[in-house]
């Protein structure tokens, strides 16, 4: 009907444009008669359409426009047409041809579209090979196979023999073969695919498990009797003589339950063909059975029969391998730390697949000492248990295959001397605790060393306790097998590992940016940017030493070294600082156990690997370190593989970083790229520290002056704020402060009389007794002070505090705010009676000097009235005992 409509409009446009001057019922009648025979064309032209997109009617194509010359022939039968009857005729004609052309073009092309989008669609979801349905249409299915559908995969056992022995073209038509037979087999309620390679799955509507177990055995049947028939007949070239080979399919049937995602159905069908292809292959075996009562009932009892008298037909539990593989792989891809439940479930597993085992431990390498991860049927007490790895290597008991990661077995008779020769290391500290339960009952241990990289990195013990003869050849097969799992996992750990030891140097250098002081403008002006001859003068006191500043470089050299010796699993690290002054090299840190080399410090005339490190900037490595004459005291060295690497920025050369382990260990490039990025971190580190040091003691050194100027100005005795500042850190170290409280009560006590730069000389410095009105005044320096002090930049709270309520007192009578008790800050309680004690025994404007045993008892009668009853005990304790001498 579009067809007609469309043909038909170009015609009715040039009779609408020619005029309507004709009769009323002439032109109803042509309209109709138009309009009739216009649709009976275009269901004669519908129906045509495909014949004349054939080759075979192209030729007849003029005729197309016959019904168009039948049309227009209509026109003469208006007896009021114009004269130009056969010029219209034509220009019609011509019209109606034109669209009846282009919807037959639109038309043609929209066909073709259509079926090579079907053709495409075909060839995506069919394998070229087989016909069979392929991987992709599968997955369709699949997600649509309803409750009770069974899932059926196959796959054909030793095709790579055939490949290699026959031929590719022979395994292409033994693969159609297959396809053929199972694609005609259950009908619409089976559909077949090949999934990939040799393997092939079938989905089954039957309805019932039986029936579909029933149609694979057939199957099965069928092909293991037909062979290499299945290749094609009359035999192809090759197989002359060899119809009798043998194909035969393994296959794991699962049934979907109710709810069940296709993801559980699929793992669970290949969870059986596993089991099916480890025991003996030309079978098929079904997951229902897998988890079962009976099943576990019957893999228990077998695991308690003795290996000998085990049946050799009874489904082993190997897809317990398969689990632990499973599970390795799904840790792999979840990018996350192993943690121990994770240990835990590989280690049963293991003792569920290796033939003879009982139970077991997992021991995996941390730092320099194994850690019992995982223990099943041992001592739980055993768990996170740190052994050396001298323990484990006597253990193990054997002088070679230890790094080579064989597996070795001990029975009952070789005991007593492994343990003889344990014990002897660790006298009833290290492993004994983990075997004295269970020695009288053990009768044989299989440990298989877990090797990394030439190390080994964890080692898996398994144990039996009813037969010596337990663990055979395919015990330390299997046993292999979860070495190389754990081994995966390990280095897969020790990628967290190196990535977690790097962020927290990285992390330590974001913090000291974050402690460093950025002075304002109005502290800058009163302080200074550069080091004063009173800083100075102050840096080099003699009690310089007690200030307590941010931690000494040495802590931090160390904390660098031991990250170094772990993150590369170095034997011993030793960071070796330069010496501009004297153009040399000293170490200054190490981890790991001396070599006993004594104090290592060398020019540049010696040593010549660390210098040639800091010259070229490139990490030096070196096999054998004892052989190389270029290292510092080579002839001390053992023959070990040595890394040196560089710690340099744009300015300034910081030192090297020497790492050594065993000659069978080599440094190769991955650690050499650990070694730079260690470097690039210790090196912002070091200078980080350095920086911040150098702004912590200008910090000090500032307050410090300020504190004395503020001396000078009040006529105070000479070192007042000094020993005020060391009485008070005495105090607090006796309570028990930590180290910010400390730093908080230095520097109040530097500055607690700051506010007096705001108080006239005329009340200040006046020698008579201040009347109520300068009082007033003088009082004010408490919280003047406490504003002022706000605006030094890393002044903390609690110093402030120190600063506004030293004069404060326990009964409430204080100043500025009459603060009571335990309202007072803590640290202004304790420098309020440091304060008072310097200020009775030293000389003021105002009055004499009082000798210190009147001043201790002056402070003992303020007790619970001027100060802290608690804190009063305290100070006057350490008094007598010297501490304030």
């Amino acid at each position: 009907m579009a067809l007609g409509l469309v043909t038909a409009l170009p015609m009715l446009l040039w009779q609408w444009a020619s005029g309507t001057d004709q009769p009323q019922h002439l032109q109803h009648f042509q309209t109709d008669l138009m309009n009739v025979l216009v649709v009976v064309l275009a269901q004669v032209f519908q129906s045509g359409l495909r014949q004349f997109s054939s080759s075979r009617q192209r030729s007849l194509w003029w005729l197309l426009f016959a019904p168009f010359v039948g049309i227009n022939l209509l026109w003469p039968l208006d007896q009021l047409s114009t004269q130009a009857h056969w010029v219209n005729y034509l220009a019609g004609l011509g019209m109606n041809a034109l669209g009846f052309i282009t919807v037959l073009s639109v038309l043609h092309a929209r066909y073709n579209l259509l079926r090579s989008a079907q053709t495409l669609r075909e060839q995506a979801l069919t394998d070229p090979l087989t016909g069979l349905s392929n991987r992709r249409q599968f997955d369709l299915d699949l997600n649509g196979l309803g409750a009770g559908g069974v899932l059926v995969l196959l796959d054909i056992d030793h095709f790579k023999q055939v490949n290699d022995r026959y031929g590719h073209a022979v395994g292409d038509r033994v693969l159609q073969g297959v396809g053929h037979l199972l694609s005609s087999k259950g009908g619409c309620r089976t559909r077949a695919y090949r999934v990939g390679g040799e393997e092939f799955a079938l989905l089954i509507s039957l309805g019932s498990e039986a029936q579909a177990r029933a149609e694979v055995e057939a199957v099965l049947g069928r092909i293991a009797a037909e062979g290499l028939l299945l290749a094609g007949t009359p035999p192809v070239e090759g197989l002359e003589g060899m119809e009798n080979a043998s194909i035969t399919l393994s296959a794991g049937l699962a049934q979907r339950q109710q709810g069940a995602l296709p993801k559980e159905l699929y793992r669970r069908a290949d969870q059986a063909l596993y089991l099916a292809k480890t025991n003996g292959r030309n079978r098929l075996v079904s997951s229902s059975s897998l988890g079962g009562p009976e099943f576990q009932a019957q893999q228990q009892a077998l695991a308690a029969t003795p290996p000998a008298q085990k049946p050799a037909d009874n489904l082993k539990p190997r897809f317990m391998l398969w689990q632990a593989l499973r599970g390795t792989l799904d840790l792999l891809s979840q990018r996350r730390s192993v943690t121990q439940d994770d240990w835990a479930e590989l280690l049963r597993l293991a003792i569920a697949c290796v033939d003879g085992a009982e139970a077991g431990s997992l021991h995996i390498l941390e730092g320099r000492s194994f850690r019992v991860c995982a223990v099943a049927g041992v001592d739980p007490t055993a768990l996170n248990l740190r052994l050396s790895q001298t323990t484990a290597r006597r253990w193990y008991a054997q002088e070679e295959g230890w790094r080579e990661g064989r597996a070795r077995v001990l029975t009952r008779p070789q005991f007593p001397a492994v343990w003889q020769s344990v014990d002897a290391l660790s006298p009833g500290t290290e492993f004994p605790p983990m075997l004295n339960a269970h020695r009288r009952h053990l009768r044989a241990n299989l440990c298989q060393p877990v090797v990394l990289g030439g190390r080994v990195v964890g080692h898996l013990n398994l144990e039996s306790y009813s037969d010596e003869a337990a663990f055979g050849e395919g015990s330390s097969e299997v046993a292999g097998m979860f070495a190389q799992q754990l081994a995966a996992l390990l280095q897969m750990q020790r990628h967290w590992h190196e990535l977690d030891l790097l962020a927290d140097l990285n992390m330590r250098v974001y913090n000291d940016e974050a402690r460093l002081p950025h002075p304002t403008p109005e502290f800058s002006s009163v302080f200074g940017s550069d080091h004063s001859p009173q800083q100075e003068a102050a840096q080099d006191t003699e009690h310089r030493d007690e200030q307590d500043g941010p931690p000494h470089d040495h802590h931090l050299q160390a904390h660098l070294t031991e990250t170094a010796l772990d993150l590369l699993g170095a034997r011993q690290a030793v960071l070796l600082r330069y010496i501009p002054e004297h153009d040399s090299l000293e170490a200054q840190a190490s981890a790991g156990p001396p070599h006993n080399l004594g104090a290592i410090y060398f020019g540049r005339g010696q040593g010549g690997r660390s210098w040639q490190a800091l010259d070229t900037g490139q990490v030096v490595c070196v096999d054998d370190a004892r052989s190389d004459q270029h290292i510092y005291r080579h002839g001390e060295m053992r023959h070990d593989a040595m890394m040196l690497v560089p710690l340099l920025n744009a300015h300034k050369t910081l030192g090297v970083l020497v790492l050594v382990r065993e000659a069978s260990r080599p440094f190769l490039t991955a650690d050499i790229h650990l070694g730079m990025m260690l470097a690039g971190i210790g090196t912002r580190l070091l200078e980080r520290h350095a920086h911040l040091s150098d702004l912590h003691l200008s910090l000090e050194a500032a307050l410090t002056t300020l504190g004395m100027a503020l001396e000078v100005r009040n006529f105070e005795t000479q070192g007042h704020t000094h020993r005020v500042q060391r009485h008070a850190l005495t105090f607090g170290r006796a309570l028990g402060l930590c180290e910010e409280q400390l730093t908080d009560l230095r520097h109040g006590a530097a500055l607690h009389d700051i506010g007096k730069l705001a108080i006239p000389d005329a009340v200040l410095l006046k020698p008579a007794r201040l009347d109520a009105e300068e009082r007033r005044i003088v009082e004010t320096h408490a919280s003047i002070g406490a504003q002022l002090a706000t605006r030094i930049p890393h002044l903390n709270a609690e110093a402030v505090a120190l600063i506004r309520s030293h004069h404060e007192r326990w009964d409430g009578h204080g100043y500025p705010e009459h603060l009571v008790g335990e309202e007072i800050p803590l640290l202004a309680r304790l420098f309020n009676l440091c304060d008072v004690h310097d200020a009775l025994i030293c000389a003021r404007p105002y009055k004499a000097p009082i000798a210190p045993e009147q001043a201790i008892d002056i402070i003992g009668q303020g007790r619970g009235t001027q100060f802290d009853p608690h804190l009063t005990d305290l100070f006057v304790k350490l008094w007598k005992a010297g501490e304030f001498r």
